[in-house]
C-alpha cells in the first residue's frame, strides 16, 4: 500500500506527498498532478487510507462527523494516530474509537464526513 501525506505550513495546506516504490512524489493543494521535487512545508499529516462520503481522503488531524450505526445521531471527533493505528477521538465524550480492528474497517465511507481540521482551530 502506498503511503500518502498532507503537507502544511502551519494551518495552511500546501500540498500532498505519496511514497511510491520509485520515491516520493508531490502534488499541489488540489492533487491535479503528481511531480517529483520538494514542497515547502513544516507539518506532515498521515493519511488513514479511508475516504469520507464525498470521496475525500481522511488524514490525521481532520475533524469528522461520524456515525457508529444508523440509530445513533451524528457525532463529531478528531482523527488521531498512535503508532500505526488511527482513532476518532470523540469531541463530546472524549473517548477513542479505532478506525480499524484487525484490518477490518469499522466505518464505511457513508458514515464519515470531513468537517474541518484541528489545525484550523488553533
Amino acid at each position: 500500500m502506498q503511503k500518502r501525506y498532507r503537507l502544511r505550513n502551519g494551518s495552511r495546506i500546501v500540498g500532498y506527498a505519496e511514497q511510491t516504490s520509485h520515491g516520493v512524489k508531490f502534488t499541489g493543494k488540489y492533487m491535479l498532478w503528481w511531480r517529483e521535487g520538494k514542497e515547502n512545508y513544516d507539518e506532515v499529516d498521515v493519511a488513514t487510507g479511508l475516504k469520507d462520503k464525498m470521496n475525500r481522503m481522511i488524514f490525521e488531524g481532520d475533524i469528522v462527523y461520524y456515525r457508529i450505526n444508523k440509530k445513533l445521531l451524528r457525532q463529531s471527533g478528531v482523527v488521531v494516530r498512535k503508532g500505526n493505528t488511527f482513532y476518532i477521538k470523540d469531541l463530546t465524550y472524549n473517548h477513542f474509537t479505532p478506525l480499524e480492528i484487525m484490518g477490518f474497517s469499522l466505518f464505511n465511507k457513508e458514515k464519515l464526513e470531513i468537517h474541518s481540521h484541528i489545525f484550523n482551530l488553533k
